[in-house]
């Protein structure tokens, strides 16, 4: 009988995201390639006006979400957003 491996660690709790400014151009594009990658994360639109989107994924894999873009990044325009929080007065 084998031994058991172990208790499995807790999966995350919340989801990580990163917001994307995307050419309206390259939008489409960008979904069809991040389904290409076995739904590394899923993307929906924010604003689409602005043409910014939310990618989220779980946090095991930052990573390889980070990895993907920079992959990408040569064939496809976008901007990772850097968000700030309004502090209550």
């Amino acid at each position: 009988m084998n031994a058991p491996c172990g208790p499995k660690p807790a999966p995350p709790e919340w989801s990580r995201r990163f917001y994307l400014r995307v050419s309206p151009k390259d939008l489409a594009h960008l979904k069809f390639i991040l389904e290409s990658y076995g739904h590394l994360a899923y993307l929906s639109v924010v604003d689409r006006y602005a043409a910014v989107v939310q990618l989220v994924f779980s946090p095991n894999q930052e990573g390889e979400v980070c990895e993907f873009l920079d992959a990408v990044r040569p064939g496809l325009e976008f901007t990772v957003l850097e968000l700030t929080h309004k502090k209550s007065a």
